[in-house]
C-alpha cells in the first residue's frame, strides 16, 4: 500500500491552493473600487475556500461526488445574489467537477451550460463591451475547467493502474484455470481413465501382457505430464492494443487545443476592446500564431507518444519570442498578451523532463509582477502571478495523459501475462510434483506385477491391488490442481515413499524428528519429488530418509546409491528447479550432491515457533 501520495496528487493540491489564491486575488482586485464593507471580502474568501474544498472531495471521491455537484452549484452561482458584480466568474470550479463526475458528452454539455449561465448572471459597468464580456468568462470558465480536470484525470489513471494490477491478474488466472482445466482433462485425464479401464480388465484375470500394456500406458501418461509441466516456457499472447488508450490520447489533445485557442482569443478580444495602434494589430496576431504554433510543436500532447527531434532549438526561440511579447508597448499595458505565453512554461517542464525543470515557472512567478503596469493592485498582482505555475501544472499534466495510459494499458497487459505465467508455473509444478510421482509408481509397480506373476501370482494379485487406489487418488490430485487446493502431508507421503522405493528393489531406512507444521506440506512436496527422483534417475539398492529439526532449522536428507550418471538419462527434469524455487519463496535453499556411488538431496528450512503437526510414522 502506499504511504505517501503521488507526485500528480500533490500537483492537484498545489492547483487547488493556486487557484483559491487567484480567485482571492481577482476578488480583490474588484473590491478596489467602489470600498465594500468588510464583510463582503471575508464572505467572499470563505465561500471561495469552500467552493474549491467541495472540489477537493469531489477530486478524491470522498464521499457521493454527484450529491455534491448540488452544494458546489449553490457555492458557484448564490453569492450573485449576495454581493453582485464582484463575485466571479467561478463556473470553471462547477465545470472540473461535472467533468469528473458524469461521462462524456453529458459533462461536457453541462460544462458548457455552466459557463453559460454564469454568464448570464454577471453584470459589469456598461462601459465594458459585451464581446469583452463573453471573453474574459469564457476563457476563465473554460479555462479552469481543464486546469482542474486534467491533474485529476491524469492522476486517477495512476491509481487505476494500481489497482487494476490485482484485479487483472486474478482475472487472467481465473482464465488460464479454466484452459487449464480443459488442457489437463483432454491429455492426462483421458490417459488416466484409459489407465483405470485397463486396471479394471487386467484385475479380473491379471496377465503379463495387460500388465504391460498398463506399464506403457502410464509412460505414456508421464509424457504428457512432462508436456505439461513445461507449458510455462510459452510467453502468453499479448492481448490486442486498448481502444481507450488512443481515446484518452486525442482527448488530451483537444483538450490542449481548446486551451491553446482559448487563450489566444482573449488576447484578442483584449486588443479590440482597447483599440490599439501599436504595434499594429497584424503584428500581434502574427506573433501569437507563431507563439501558438511552437507550442503544438513542442508543448502539446503526442498521441503517438514521439518527441519533437529540434526541441532543443524550438523551446529557446519560443521562450525569447515570450519574454519580446511581454514587454512589448500594447496598451494599457503588456500583461494582455500573457495568457498563450505563459503556456511555454508547461513545455520546458515536459521536454526537460528534470524535477529542476519547475524552477522555470517559479522563477516566472517571483518575476512575473515587473511585467504589470505600475500601480497595479496588490489583487491583480496576486492573481497574475498564479498564471505561471498554473499554466505549468495544466500544460504538464495534459502532456502526460497520453504516455500515463499508454503505461496503464501496458500495466494491464502485464499483470495479466505475469499472472498467466505464474500460474502456469504453479500448474507446472503440481503436475510434476503430484502427478510424476503417482505415475512412476503405477509403472513400476505394474512392472513388478508383471514379472512376479509366473513365480508369485499372490505377490503378483497384491501389486495389482494397490495400482488401481494409484490411479484414482492420481485423477482425484488432477481434478484438484487447477483450482490451487492440492494438500499434501508428510506423514502419509512418507508411507507412500516406503511403498514406492520398496516396490522399485530398494532398502529404505527412515530416522525423522517431529514434522514443523509451517513446513509440514512443503517437506512433503519435497519427499515425493526425491522418491520421483530416486526412482527415475538411479537403480537403487538402498535409499535412506533423514528428518532432523533443531535450534537451526529443519532439513530432511534423502540418499539412494547407484545413481544414473549425470546426462546419462537423456533427458534434464524440472523437478530439482521447481523444488528450489518453493524453498527460496519459502526462506530455505536446496542442495544436490553427487558423489561417485551416491546421491544425496538436502532441503533446509529456517526455524519454526509453531507446534509440530505430526509424528511421521
Amino acid at each position: 500500500m502506499r504511504r505517501w501520495p503521488r507526485p500528480e496528487w500533490v500537483l492537484v493540491g498545489g492547483l487547488l491552493l493556486l487557484g483559491v489564491i487567484g480567485r482571492v486575488g481577482s476578488m480583490m482586485d474588484n473590491l478596489a473600487n467602489p470600498v465594500w464593507p468588510l464583510w463582503v471580502p471575508v464572505f467572499g474568501a470563505a465561500v471561495i475556500c469552500a467552493a474549491f474544498a467541495v472540489l477537493a472531495l469531489i477530486m478524491v471521491r470522498w464521499w457521493r461526488p454527484r450529491v455534491l455537484l448540488v452544494p458546489l452549484t449553490l457555492l458557484v452561482y448564490g453569492p450573485y445574489a449576495i454581493i453582485g458584480e464582484i463575485w466571479g466568474p467561478l463556473s470553471g470550479v462547477l465545470g472540473a467537477a461535472l467533468l469528473l463526475t458524469l461521462s462524456a458528452p453529458v459533462s461536457w454539455v453541462l460544462t458548457a451550460a455552466a459557463v453559460a449561465a454564469e454568464l448570464a448572471l454577471i453584470h459589469r459597468p456598461g462601459n465594458v463591451p459585451p464581446f469583452w464580456l463573453l471573453g474574459i468568462v469564457m476563457i476563465i470558465g473554460i479555462n479552469v475547467s481543464i486546469i482542474h480536470f486534467a491533474p485529476v484525470y491524469m492522476a486517477r489513471q495512476l491509481d487505476e493502474m494500481d489497482r487494476e494490477r490485482e484485479w487483472l491478474a486474478a482475472h487472467a488466472v481465473a482464465a488460464e484455470r479454466r484452459h487449464m482445466t480443459a488442457r489437463l482433462s483432454r491429455t492426462l485425464g483421458a490417459d488416466l481413465m484409459t489407465i483405470l479401464r485397463a486396471l479394471r480388465e487386467t484385475q479380473q484375470a491379471p496377465n503379463r501382457a495387460g500388465l504391460e500394456r498398463v506399464a506403457e500406458l502410464s509412460r505414456a501418461a508421464m509424457g504428457s505430464a512432462r508436456s505439461v509441466a513445461d507449458a510455462h516456457h510459452v510467453e502468453p499472447a499479448p492481448p490486442p492494443p486498448e481502444q481507450r488508450t488512443a481515446l484518452s490520447a486525442r482527448l488530451a489533445w483537444w483538450f490542449f487545443v481548446i486551451v491553446l485557442v482559448d487563450h489566444s482569443v482573449i488576447v484578442l478580444f483584449d486588443i479590440a476592446t482597447y483599440s490599439t495602434a501599436y504595434p499594429p494589430i497584424w503584428l500581434l496576431c502574427a506573433l501569437i500564431g507563431v507563439s501558438g504554433a511552437l507550442q503544438l510543436y513542442h508543448g502539446a500532447p503526442r498521441p503517438d507518444g514521439s518527441t519533437p527531434r529540434a526541441w532543443r532549438w524550438t523551446l529557446p526561440i519560443h521562450l525569447a519570442l515570450g519574454l519580446s511579447m511581454i514587454f512589448l508597448p500594447v496598451y494599457p499595458s503588456s500583461d494582455v498578451l500573457t495568457p498563450p505565453i505563459v503556456l511555454v512554461l508547461g513545455a520546458c517542464v515536459v521536454r526537460i523532463r528534470d524535477a529542476r525543470a519547475w524552477a522555470i515557472p517559479a522563477l516566472a512567478t517571483v518575476l512575473f509582477p515587473l511585467a504589470l503596469p505600475a500601480g497595479s493592485s496588490f489583487g491583480s498582482m496576486l492573481y497574475w502571478s498564479c498564471a505561471p505555475f498554473v499554466s505549468a501544472i495544466l500544460v504538464y499534466s495534459l502532456c502526460r495523459i497520453p504516455p500515463v495510459t499508454r503505461q496503464l494499458a501496458e500495466t494491464r497487459a502485464q499483470a495479466a501475462r505475469t499472472a498467466v505465467v505464474a500460474e502456469r508455473l504453479r500448474v507446472a509444478r503440481d503436475v510434476h510434483d503430484l502427478l510424476g510421482r503417482a505415475l512412476a509408481s503405477i509403472t513400476l509397480k505394474a512392472e513388478l506385477a508383471a514379472r512376479l506373476l509366473e513365480r508369485d501370482a499372490d505377490a503378483a494379485r497384491a501389486e495389482v491391488a494397490e495400482l488401481a487406489p494409484l490411479a484414482d487418488t492420481a485423477l482425484s490430485e488432477l481434478r484438484a490442481i487447477p483450482d490451487g487446493i492440492t494438500r499434501a502431508s508428510f506423514a502419509e507421503e512418507l508411507t507412500s515413499a516406503r511403498g514406492v522405493l520398496e516396490a522399485a528393489g530398494s532398502q529404505v531406512t527412515v530416522e525423522h524428528s517431529p514434522t514443523p507444521a509451517a513446513h509440514d506440506q512443503l517437506l512433503a512436496v519435497v519427499l515425493r519429488e526425491a522418491v520421483t527422483n530416486v526412482v527415475r534417475h538411479s537403480r537403487a539398492e538402498r535409499t535412506s530418509i533423514l528428518l532432523t529439526t533443531d535450534e537451526g532449522g529443519t532439513r530432511l536428507h534423502v540418499t539412494n546409491d547407484n545413481p544414473t550418471p549425470a546426462g546419462e538419462d537423456g533427458r534434464t527434469g524440472t523437478g530439482l528447479t521447481n523444488l528450489t524455487m518453493r524453498l527460496t519463496a519459502a526462506g530455505g535453499r536446496l542442495t544436490a550432491d553427487r558423489g561417485p556411488y551416491t546421491f544425496t538431496l538436502t532441503a533446509a528450512l529456517p526455524v519454526d515457533q509453531s507446534q509440530p503437526a505430526s509424528l511421521a510414522i
